[in-house]
């Protein structure tokens, strides 16, 4: 499961396929959007875009096993500058 919150909304691509997007105008807060994954042993591209409305701007996103209550073990993060 992906786990995503944004101020405001927020699209995902996965290996380059878009899986999610919610074009929502909200404060950021951990698992706003939940997303189901199917993922295979191996590295992966994961692509957010935020959008900006008014106010702050942020972001946060985890991967959790399919109850999205544990970390789904294994991943790990490099955020590309």
């Amino acid at each position: 499961m992906l786990l995503l919150g944004s101020d405001d909304g927020i699209a995902a691509w996965l290996d380059g396929k878009e899986i999610h997007r919610n074009p929502a105008q909200r404060g950021v807060q951990p698992d706003q959007d939940k997303v189901p994954l199917k993922l295979s042993a191996g590295k992966h591209t994961l692509l957010l875009r935020i959008d900006q409305g008014g106010g702050g701007w942020g972001f946060c996103a985890r991967v959790a096993e399919k109850d999205g209550k544990n970390p789904l073990s294994g991943v790990t993060w490099k955020c590309a500058k």
